[in-house]
């Protein structure tokens, strides 16, 4: 483990992505291996790029995953989010709960640093559920140095010098972290999460002999959003890559693997998160139209 003042050192090959994720209509999305000194603290790194020739320009869409973040935007124009607000180049999201839109105006470069789900509150010191379903800019809330690596970012057009900026800043974020991740969190998280959010909440309070006030609470301020809530974003989440993956002969197999009670159930959950229906949303795949959705691979 490095010291303070250390910097963190990507692999050598850390922009040849270890998986690439899709390449649609000159959209490229890529997972980064993580440095070893964050994963604690960092649970996925995507990089989205947008080059389309005809000028065109997609939106980027977000869905439920479970996780806040941190996420960086070069555009040659403004990106526009929610409420046509323009987003900031270095901001913190929290929860994800309804769908996201981002609607760049010329070709542009994200980067995603997919926290896990309790980090927020610690990380910032601010509680989670400021940020659900909503963003703010780093400079509001993190250290003094925002500015100055804000600054270096926008004039580096290295995708791996951007990635060392921004891994070194959040591990000196973390580094200077007043108080540590709730530990009971962090065992709830991991439980409800490895369980694809079909784990009794009731025996996982029990087993942690947590009263439900106090769980809920704790949830509330550490995660951004009830644990039931969680618990559904997770079983969504697992339904969807199932989807994606086409490991299913007819959406009830999918409905009936995740613990819906039908697969009418499913496709109301499915909706709620994305906008859409399932098969609407393969239709839009089929059709190779350029939806990239940061979505977390896989449950660890």
């Amino acid at each position: 483990m490095p010291g303070k003042n250390d910097n963190i050192v990507l692999p050598v090959c850390s922009y040849r992505p270890h998986r690439i994720s899709r390449k649609v209509n000159h959209m490229t999305t890529a997972d980064i291996k993580i440095p070893v000194q964050l994963q604690s603290f960092v649970r996925y790194i995507q990089v989205l790029e947008q080059t389309p020739l005809s000028g065109v320009y997609e939106p980027v869409r977000f869905y439920a995953d479970g996780s806040p973040g941190i996420m960086f935007v070069r555009s040659e124009n403004s990106v526009i989010a929610q409420q046509d607000n323009i987003l900031a180049p270095f901001s913190a999201y929290g929860q994800t709960v309804k769908p996201i839109k981002l609607q760049p105006g010329a070709a542009c470069r994200v980067i995603v640093i997919g926290l896990y789900p309790h980090i927020i509150k610690p990380l910032l010191g601010i509680n989670s559920s400021v940020l659900t379903d909503g963003c703010v800019d780093l400079k509001m809330v993190a250290g003094k140095d925002t500015g100055s690596t804000i600054e270096q970012l926008l004039n580096e057009p290295s995708l791996n010098a951007q990635l060392r900026l921004i891994t070194n800043y959040l591990f000196q974020l973390c580094q200077s972290t007043r108080t540590k991740p709730d530990a009971l969190l962090a065992y709830a998280v991991a439980h409800i999460t490895q369980s694809r959010g079909q784990a009794s909440l009731q025996g996982l309070r029990s087993y942690l002999n947590v009263p439900e006030r106090t769980f809920e609470r704790k949830f509330e301020q550490h995660v951004g959003i009830s644990a039931k809530l969680f618990t559904r974003i997770c079983q969504f989440q697992s339904g969807l890559q199932q989807l994606q993956q086409g490991r299913y002969e007819k959406l009830s197999d999918i409905a009936y693997e995740n613990g819906y009670a039908d697969q009418s159930h499913f496709i109301r959950s499915f909706n709620e998160f994305t906008g859409q229906s399932p098969m609407e949303f393969i239709k839009q795949q089929q059709m190779q139209r350029a939806v990239i959705d940061f979505n977390l691979p896989g449950v660890v």
